[in-house]
């Protein structure tokens, strides 16, 4: 239900930045920026609810909290750079001197 309601707030905002952008533009991007600032605060609650999971699961593993700290960085580098991987392939394929694939 929570998800819903962050997209539907993002779609109105987006909708009524539409709207109110042809008579004043400032007003416009202040309404994405407020949107976007209420969209993080829900996040952040979200992300208190996971991280004070991942430190129960770290309490009942009898192993060195660094390692799991490691493991989490990874697991964050691997979901952020995800897309770009998925787009290097054409973007070698459009450069002239590069064909690898």
């Amino acid at each position: 239900m929570d998800i819903i309601q962050v997209g539907l707030l993002g779609i109105t905002a987006v909708f009524l930045a539409l709207f109110i952008k042809n008579y004043k533009s400032e007003y416009s991007i202040l309404i994405s920026i407020v949107a976007c600032i209420c969209i993080f605060i829900f996040l952040i609650g979200k992300l208190e609810l996971v991280l004070s999971y991942i430190n129960s699961v770290v309490e009942l593993i009898p192993v060195d909290g660094r390692y799991l700290a490691m493991i989490l960085k990874m697991i964050g580098i691997t979901y952020a750079e995800n897309p770009g991987i998925r787009r290097l392939p054409d973007k070698l394929k459009s450069l002239p001197s590069c064909r690898f694939f």
